[in-house]
């Protein structure tokens, strides 16, 4: 009996997987505006000072590079256009460095505070597979094994509620003021060993002079697939947070003495 194992070929192409779509992955819109508001609560917000900054870096070295921004300009009126849409590239340092299936890759980010009021703020992380060519989301395949890391320790709660495989919500329990940083949200990425345990066998018996033998195939599910993550950030105004944030996200919650909690 012969096996034909493939899995150190099916590793190196999700190396390349790693290097090759994150290279592209970009930062989703950075919305700072509320999604929504009520008639009665419009007249309460402070849209004009509102702004959002997602950075990544390095915690361990204080070195930190904003890549997505929305801030609103209460001189012009407008928002800013250069980050108000797309932002950089994010996780760009795998193109330097062979990353692979169980691997750690360390990243940090958070979120600070670029407006002129005081914020309270929530990431939204999308992560997805792509199809076999590399345009549409595959839902057939586990977003779960694209496996972010995140900060334990901070004063990020994720809403258990509403966050799917795909989608995590996490917001900040404390409010930000002008110019304040979060904590840490991401420290890194991996994708799953458990990857490589999903395959088909194709077992095929031949004939030979020898006799009959057969041949065993891997067939691997995420070869040569791509994934994306991407990050929104919103921010809505401390007073009257707990009414903002049910306006602007709907999101029931509670803010006692400053520190917000999920109902």
């Amino acid at each position: 009996m012969k096996r034909n194992n493939t899995l150190p070929i099916i590793y190196l192409l999700l190396m390349f997987i790693a290097l090759g779509s994150l290279a592209f992955t970009t930062v989703s819109a950075v919305r700072a505006t509320p999604a929504s508001e009520s008639d009665e609560y419009v007249a309460n917000m402070n849209m004009p000072y509102i702004g959002v900054s997602l950075q990544e870096g390095n915690a361990e070295e204080g070195k930190w590079t904003t890549v997505a921004y929305r801030n609103f300009d209460p001189d012009s009126e407008t928002w800013d256009p250069e980050r108000g849409v797309k932002g950089d590239p994010i996780f760009t340092g795998l193109k330097d460095v062979e990353f692979g299936v169980g691997d750690l890759f360390k990243d940090d980010f958070r979120v600070v505070n670029s407006g002129n009021i005081v914020e309270y703020v929530r990431v939204v992380v999308y992560k997805y597979w792509l199809d076999a060519e590399g345009k549409n989301k595959d839902t057939s395949l586990d977003s779960s094994f694209i496996d972010l890391i995140y900060n334990e320790k901070g004063n990020w709660i994720k809403d258990e509620k509403y966050s799917t495989k795909e989608k995590e919500i996490w917001y900040y329990r404390m409010p930000l003021d002008v110019g304040a940083e979060t904590d840490v949200l991401i420290t890194g990425l991996r994708l799953d060993g458990k990857i490589k345990e999903m395959y088909t066998v194709d077992k095929i018996e031949k004939q030979s002079e020898d006799g009959k033998y057969t041949t065993i195939s891997y067939d691997y599910l995420y070869n040569g697939r791509e994934f994306k993550v991407e990050m929104e950030v919103d921010g809505v105004q401390y007073k009257h947070g707990s009414d903002a944030i049910l306006s602007a996200w709907g999101r029931a919650n509670t803010i006692e003495n400053d520190r917000l909690s999920l109902d």
